[in-house]
């Protein structure tokens, strides 16, 4: 059955053409630094819909998306989103000159709050939660694993480690996880306990890296770190507590992502603050045990910013609403939507990417427009490592409906 009730989700690859990351940007190292850019050209990667004579890979414009992803399995990039009572997959073609996306599957679920693609041993998953319900299966319907939550589960994440898929999960306030065997007696997969029920938190994010499950997650108003070491029946211990910027009053922190750079896993994530008369927003990056490097200095150690540079294009006060982090080719890329204004104080959002390699490196054009100059009401970002370059996903609501895109970068 091929999904009517389409939305329009973009979907941005930046393309590098050499294979490392010293090599890409060779005439930037040793001279890194918050400022420097590098010109990336974009480009649409949009199907013509013949139905609405528009640009975009929804079926119906005039309806809205949620949980965009993205997945390169077997050098192939796919797409997945909610739409109405179905999760839509779908495969690019390869070509950026004519684009096409082609159907692969339209899974009914009722209603998915969250969703996430994984490419792993079982093949290409998604992963999804509806009504509280966790399901795991292959896009093309061999289910994995149903009702794996404890009692009520959202944001669900896929991670293998050492060749055995895992499943990490808020479980209503817990962080909880399983781990998947094929029992060929049986002919089923067996999902088994791989927690302790006894990390309070949620939105988690996971990573595996150097032999590790690394979770970040919130509690309260804290950014924390655990690690699980993927034995059965293995432990969990927390490797940073409170990875906050702010240290007078936490600030309080949406969007994070954790990848792995130079063989140690980075955070990355947004983090809002509310001093009197005042609104802080800002991007952090840390190794999981709690290096900075991104490029914001504290010099009185009073919890406020001494100036905004790293990452951000606009000011300090400049709102951000998502972020997604990935390593390309032994860069850590980091892709976030950010508020701002022109010069006649007309409020506009945008895509913004820097990359880092021992300094941040503007790839979005350091532009006023960004990215998105067609788009000027992105959410929801999601990012991949594709073709020696990255992917990008996001929705675009500019029209009044969650629409969904495709750019590409070269």
């Amino acid at each position: 059955m091929m999904l009517r009730r389409l939305t329009s989700i973009l979907v941005i690859t930046l393309s590098l053409a050499l294979t490392s990351c010293d090599d890409m940007f060779s005439e930037w190292i040793g001279d890194a630094s918050e400022n420097a850019d590098m010109s990336v050209e974009w480009k649409s990667l949009d199907p013509f819909n013949m139905g609405y004579a528009v640009y975009t890979m929804n079926g119906n414009p005039g309806a809205s998306a949620s949980s965009p992803r993205l997945a390169v399995y077997n050098g192939t990039l796919y797409a997945a989103w909610v739409e109405g009572e179905y999760i839509t997959i779908r495969q690019f073609g390869g070509n950026e000159s004519n684009p096409e996306w082609y159907y692969i599957n339209d899974i009914y679920v009722g209603y998915a709050s969250s969703l996430t693609l994984f490419p792993s041993n079982f093949g290409l998953l998604v992963a999804y939660t509806a009504s509280g319900s966790l399901t795991v299966q292959t896009i093309d319907n061999i289910y994995l694993g149903s009702a794996l939550q404890y009692t009520y589960a959202s944001k669900a994440s896929l991670v293998e480690l050492n060749g055995t898929l895992y499943a990490v999960w808020d479980d209503n306030g817990i962080i909880r996880a399983k781990y998947c065997k094929y029992d060929p007696g049986t002919s089923s997969y067996v999902w088994t306990q791989a927690d302790y029920g006894n990390i309070s938190g949620s939105n988690c994010s996971v990573k595996s890296s150097g032999g590790y499950i690394y979770i970040t997650y919130i509690n309260g108003q804290y950014l924390n770190v655990h690690r699980y070491n993927g034995y059965e029946h293995g432990s969990w211990e927390q490797v940073y507590y409170g990875m906050n910027f702010y240290t007078t009053s936490p600030g309080t922190v949406s969007y994070h992502d954790i990848e792995t750079y130079e063989g140690q896993p980075y955070v990355t994530w947004i983090e809002y603050y509310y001093p009197s008369g005042y609104s802080y927003n800002r991007i952090n990056v840390r190794t999981a045990s709690g290096q900075w490097i991104d490029g914001y200095h504290d010099s009185d150690y009073d919890g406020i910013p001494d100036f905004n540079g790293g990452l951000k294009w606009g000011g300090i006060t400049s709102p951000l609403e998502s972020m997604d982090c990935v390593n390309i080719n032994g860069c850590l890329c980091v892709f976030w939507i950010e508020e701002t204004y022109d010069e006649f104080s007309t409020v506009f959002t945008t895509v913004r990417a820097s990359l880092y390699n021992g300094g941040w490196i503007k790839i979005d054009g350091n532009g006023i427009y960004g990215l998105a100059s067609g788009h000027p009401s992105p959410s929801s970002l999601n990012a991949v490592a594709f073709d020696d370059g990255a992917a990008l996903i996001y929705l675009d609501a500019s029209t009044g409906y969650a629409n969904v895109h495709v750019m590409a970068g070269k």
